[in-house]
C-alpha cells in the first residue's frame, strides 16, 4: 500500500469533516447528553450479604446425603423470594421514598415486592455451586447500604419464620401420617391377636402340646403325646403277650381236662404260677408209681391194689378240679386282659387323632402366631416413627434451619454500573455515528492513487 498517497488525501478528509463539524459535534453532543440523563436516572445500588449454615438439627445437624442438602438449599432460594417474606420486610423497613403524608396502606404494591425479588438471590460462597456446600449466601441489593442491610436482616427474620412453619407444616403432616399408620397397624395387630385367642380357646388342653411342637428344640415333633405313645404302645405289646400266654395256659388246661397224664407236660413256667397244680403233679407222679410198684407185687384183688387204683383215681379227680378252677382264672384273667387291650387301643386311638389334629393346626397356628408377631413388630416400629416425627415437629418449631455464620455486612461501593462508563459510552457512540453521518452526507467518493488501486487490483504487487 502507498502510504504516501493516504498521507495526501488527508487534508480532503479534514477538509470533509470541517465542512459537516456540526453533523459530527450535534452527534456527539446528542449522544453525550443521552447518556448523562440515563447515567443520571440510573440509580446507585449498594449489596449486602450474610452467610449462613445449613443445618438439619431434625435430623441430628446433618443431612442424609447431597439429595437432601441440595433441595434444602433450593428451598432456601424460593423461601428468600416468598411473597410474604417480602411483603413483611417491605413493611418493616418502609418504603424508599416516604411520602410527606405518611405511608401508603396499600404499600408495599405487588411491582414492589417484584421489584425487590429481582434484587435479592441466594449464592454459594467461593463460587461453588448451590448443593455442594452446608453453608449460602443471602444477598440483597439496596439504593442505599442502609436500606440493603435493613432488608437483608428483616429478609433473614422472615426467611427463619417462614422455614419454621414450613418445617412445623412438613413435620405435622407426617405425624398425621405415622399416627394414621399406628393406628392401622393397631387394628391388624389387634384383629390377629383375637384370632389367635379363639384359635387357642378351641384348642383346649392342646396349645400346651401344639405350642410344645412349636418349640424350637423339638423340630416339629410332639413333646408330650409321641413318649406317651411309645409308653401305650410298649403297655399294649405287655398285655397282648400276657393275653397270649393267659389263652396258651388255658390250652394247657384244656388238653389236662381231657387226659390227666398231659399235667406231667404242662411247663414248669406254669405250674410257678399254680402252686396246687405243681403239687398234685407231684402226687400225681407219686400215685402212679406206687401204682406199678402194686401191679409189679400183688393181684388186682387185694386190698393194697384196690387202694392204689382208688388213691390214684381220686388225686386225678382232684387233679381235674382244680384244672377246672384254674380254666376259670384263666378265663376271668383273658377278659380282663381283652378289656385292658381294647382300652389301650381306644387310648392310643384317641391319641393318635389327638397328634393327627395337631400337626394339620401346628402349620396355620405358627403362621398365625408369626403374623402377629410381624403385626406386634409393625406396631412397634409405627410407635417409634410417630415418636421421632413428634419430636421431629417439637424441634421444627424451636429450631432454624439457617445458623448465620457473621454479621450481615453492606458493601460501600456502588455495584451498578458506573455513571462516568455511561456517558463516556454515549458519547462514543456519538462519535461513530457521527462519522457515519458524515460519510453519508458527503456522498463523494474518496480520493485514492493509482498505483494505491493497481496494487490493491494485483496482489501480487502488495508484497
Amino acid at each position: 500500500m502507498d502510504l504516501t498517497a493516504w498521507i495526501g488525501q488527508l487534508p480532503g478528509l479534514i477538509a470533509v469533516l470541517l465542512r459537516f463539524r456540526g453533523v459530527l459535534l450535534g452527534s456527539i453532543a446528542v449522544f453525550g447528553l443521552g447518556g448523562i440523563l440515563f447515567a443520571l436516572m440510573t440509580p446507585k445500588a449498594y449489596q449486602a450479604n450474610q452467610l449462613f449454615l445449613i443445618r438439619d438439627e431434625a435430623a441430628g445437624g446433618k443431612f442424609q446425603s447431597l439429595e437432601w442438602l441440595k433441595s434444602a438449599q433450593e428451598t432456601v432460594q424460593e423461601v428468600a423470594k416468598h411473597t410474604e417474606v417480602l411483603r413483611l420486610a417491605l413493611k418493616e423497613v418502609g418504603p424508599e421514598n416516604p411520602s410527606w403524608f405518611g405511608t401508603d396502606e396499600n404499600f408495599p404494591s405487588q411491582s414492589e415486592i417484584e421489584q425487590l425479588r429481582d434484587n435479592v438471590w441466594v449464592s454459594a460462597p467461593g463460587g461453588n455451586e448451590v448443593g455442594k456446600t452446608e453453608m449460602v449466601r443471602l444477598n440483597v441489593k439496596a439504593p442505599t447500604p442502609e436500606r440493603a442491610l435493613k432488608l437483608l436482616q428483616q429478609i433473614s427474620n422472615g426467611m427463619g419464620r417462614q422455614m419454621r412453619l414450613i418445617r412445623a407444616e412438613r413435620a405435622a403432616n407426617i405425624e398425621a401420617g405415622r399416627a394414621a399408620a399406628v393406628e392401622s397397624a393397631r387394628l391388624q395387630s389387634d384383629e390377629i391377636t383375637q384370632e389367635v385367642i379363639e384359635m387357642e380357646r378351641s384348642l383346649g388342653e392342646d396349645l400346651i402340646e401344639l405350642r410344645a411342637m412349636l418349640d424350637d428344640k423339638s423340630s416339629g415333633e410332639s413333646a408330650l403325646l409321641k413318649p406317651l405313645l411309645l409308653s401305650l404302645d410298649a403297655e399294649l405289646v405287655k398285655e397282648s403277650n400276657l393275653h397270649a400266654k393267659v389263652q396258651q395256659d388255658m390250652k394247657f388246661f384244656q388238653d389236662g381236662l381231657e387226659d390227666v397224664a398231659n399235667l406231667l407236660g404242662f411247663p414248669n413256667e406254669l405250674l410257678e404260677q399254680y402252686q396246687t397244680l405243681r403239687d398234685l403233679k407231684t402226687g400225681l407222679v407219686a400215685a402212679q408209681i406206687q401204682l406199678t410198684e402194686v401191679k409189679s407185687r400183688y393181684e388186682p384183688w387185694n386190698v393194697n391194689y384196690t387202694r392204689a387204683e382208688q388213691r390214684l383215681s381220686t388225686l386225678e379227680n382232684q387233679i381235674r378240679n382244680e384244672l377246672n378252677v384254674s380254666i376259670g382264672i384263666a378265663k376271668s384273667s383273658s377278659v380282663f386282659l381283652e378289656g385292658k387291650i381294647e382300652a389301650l387301643k381306644r387310648q392310643r386311638e384317641t391319641r393318635v387323632a389327638q397328634l393327627t389334629r395337631l400337626a394339620g393346626l401346628r402349620a396355620p397356628y405358627q403362621n398365625l402366631v408369626a403374623t402377629q408377631a410381624a403385626a406386634t413388630n409393625n406396631l412397634k416400629q409405627a410407635q417409634d416413627e410417630l415418636a421421632q416425627a413428634r419430636a421431629a415437629r417439637l424441634s421444627a418449631a424451636e429450631t432454624d434451619l439457617l445458623t448465620p455464620m457473621e454479621e450481615p455486612i453492606a458493601g460501600s461501593r456502588n455495584v451498578g454500573s458506573s455513571r462516568t462508563l455511561i456517558v463516556l459510552g454515549g458519547g462514543v457512540c456519538g462519535i461513530f455515528v457521527g462519522l457515519g453521518l458524515v460519510m453519508l452526507l458527503s456522498a463523494q467518493p474518496m480520493v485514492v492513487s493509482e498505483s494505491a488501486i493497481a496494487a490493491w487490483e494485483n496482489p501480487a504487487r502488495r508484497s
